[in-house]
């Protein structure tokens, strides 16, 4: 089991991190010729990058227009997406883990703090994957990998928080093993996902900028442009 998690926390997840890294880079490197092409055919040079800017900072947390419509989906929704960008950049066994892989090391979340976010994007993990599966509406539109990226993530937290309890039921070993491997296909997978948007959405709004100021060409204003971002952008 050592070996095997050694494994795992060592080439493996090196290798995931390159993966992700490279993948991340190759669609923004796209996702820019999208704009620097959408620049370069409009009739007007005013992309209105300062605007979409403005827009991109406000949606990050959007908490005034989403608790119009679903506060209890609001709250769950943040909730979910901020243990998903905090806990894994700053639970300090993930630094440790990052620093043995990449040698870099930065501050960590207080223990009290990690274990609470944890559970908090556990269970609003559990929240989201049971109203897509009940609620007809979000069931239309969401696709298999919506079911498995928010299954993935229940388990890498879940499997997580359980490791490091004294109480926990099973072999500590297999769950970290579980955790390791759930984590890392969720790092070479998110590139090529819809996962990427969490990357990609501060570029997305320059894109959909860019493109309304595309001339029109034989009656399709701003298509060309507007499609490429689309396409960077999923």
């Amino acid at each position: 089991m050592d070996s095997i998690l050694h494994y795992l926390g060592g080439p493996v997840f090196r290798f995931s991190i390159m993966l992700m890294a490279l993948g991340i880079l190759r669609l923004i490197i796209l996702t820019l010729a999208d704009i620097r092409s959408a620049a370069r055919h409009a009739g007007d040079s005013r992309i209105g990058c300062g605007a979409a800017a403005t827009l991109t900072l406000a949606w990050l947390v959007p908490v005034r227009e989403l608790l119009r419509a679903s506060p209890l989906f609001s709250v769950v929704s943040l909730l979910f997406h901020a243990g998903i960008m905090v806990v894994p950049l700053f639970l300090s066994e993930h630094v440790l883990l990052w620093e043995q892989g990449t040698g870099l090391s930065w501050m960590t979340l207080p223990a009290a703090a990690a274990d609470a976010l944890t559970l908090c994007t556990a269970a609003s993990g559990v929240f989201l994957l049971f109203r897509r599966l009940f609620w007809a509406s979000l069931r239309v539109v969401s696709g298999a990998s919506g079911y498995l990226f928010t299954a993935l993530i229940i388990i890498i937290f879940a499997s997580g928080w359980l490791a490091g309890r004294s109480f926990n039921p099973f072999p500590r070993s297999e769950v970290m093993i579980v955790h390791l491997v759930c984590g890392n296909l969720t790092m070479i997978m998110l590139p090529f996902t819809r996962l990427s948007h969490a990357v990609l959405f501060p570029l997305a709004r320059i894109v959909t900028a860019a493109g309304w100021h595309v001339r029109p060409a034989n009656g399709t204003a701003g298509r060309g442009a507007a499609g490429r971002g689309e396409g960077g952008a999923s």
